[in-house]
């Protein structure tokens, strides 16, 4: 793989945890980071092979439906996805996440799921 501009950190809580979009939005910024936004096919086999590390889950990404509009967090231009769903699925759910199994990415809604993945990118160089 090429190098990343942003470095990353994980975060996964605790024996039995669930929790949610915003949750994780929390834990990132406690590190003075963001949920991170995927830019291309490399960036998400990256995190696709840390969700697959065992006893890790589904993991938040930094992606979210505001006014019926996908946006990532930190600003950045939606120029890559890779969605499970067509729209019908996705229509109704404001928050992304990436399956562990297949690297696709789902909507859900904000709240709770259990055992997720966090991966936080760090800084951008």
């Amino acid at each position: 793989m090429g190098s990343f501009t942003s470095l990353y950190s994980i975060w996964t809580g605790g024996a039995y945890y669930e929790h949610s979009w915003d949750d994780t939005v929390n834990e990132c910024q406690k590190l003075s980071a963001q949920l991170s936004s995927i830019h291309s096919e490399e960036e998400n086999q990256f995190i696709e092979k840390i969700g697959r590390t065992p006893n890790f889950g589904n993991a938040w990404i930094g992606l979210k439906k505001t006014d019926g509009i996908w946006k990532w967090l930190d600003g950045t231009s939606l120029d890559y996805t890779n969605w499970n769903c067509d729209d019908k699925p996705c229509k109704d759910l404001n928050c992304a996440y990436m399956d562990r199994k297949t690297g696709k990415w789902d909507a859900a809604s904000c709240g709770v799921i259990p055992y997720p993945t966090t991966v936080c990118s760090l800084d951008d160089a």
